[in-house]
């Protein structure tokens, strides 16, 4: 059963998994559960009221302008990214003067990230 492939990766990331389900799946339950409480900031203990928190702030001008907002510069950011880095991979499949400059620029960022590790 040791030497199976399956079982041995399982065990060598069951490690990671772990840290990292409890480094940000535990915070993001505590959070969740908390929203549907009457806590306040710095307590961590509160009367269940359920969707009541969502209900009222969902009728405040404030945040339904902030959530429109919100979704309107997310599907607006994201656009220009596909469309800028389409437009980059179709460029640099061509040949021209300087590509490996270019290329150079893109990847000059990764590489000094990764060196510098």
């Amino acid at each position: 059963m040791f030497e199976r492939r399956g079982f041995l990766a399982s065990v060598l990331i069951a490690p990671a998994v772990i840290f990292v389900l409890a480094l940000v799946g535990g915070p993001l339950a505590l959070a969740v559960f908390l929203s549907f409480t009457n806590a306040t900031a710095g307590s961590l203990s509160g009367k269940w009221v359920g969707l009541a928190n969502f209900r009222s702030e969902w009728h405040e001008p404030a945040f339904q302008h902030a959530v429109w907002h919100t979704f309107l510069f997310t599907v607006f950011s994201q656009a220009v990214v596909l469309v800028v880095a389409g437009l980059l991979a179709h460029a640099l499949l061509r040949e021209f003067p300087g590509r490996w400059l270019l290329r150079f620029l893109i990847l000059l960022p990764w590489a000094a990230r990764s060196r510098s590790r």
